[in-house]
């Protein structure tokens, strides 16, 4: 997991996600996401970029703008109880 700052200004959290192996649950992930992807988040939005880069947390800021400017917009899930 890492922060980056957009030329906006806007902070970003990025981390990358692997869905579960389970077959059930691969089946609810969207084409072209199955082999993980990465997320980024700032306090408005969420995007995610399909695949995870090799070594994507040591890329310099740039690249990884580069990466959320040409993400997907997803919907913020709303908060869950525990």
């Amino acid at each position: 997991m890492r922060e980056v700052r957009d030329a906006a200004g806007t902070v970003w959290t990025v981390f990358d996600v692997m869905p579960s192996t389970n077959r059930r649950a691969l089946s609810q992930v969207k084409p072209g996401y199955t082999g993980g992807w990465l997320c980024f988040q700032c306090s408005t939005e969420r995007r995610r970029h399909p695949g995870v880069p090799t070594a994507w947390a040591e890329l310099p800021d740039a690249a990884i703008v580069s990466l959320i400017e040409s993400a997907s917009e997803t919907r913020l899930a709303p908060l869950r109880d525990v």
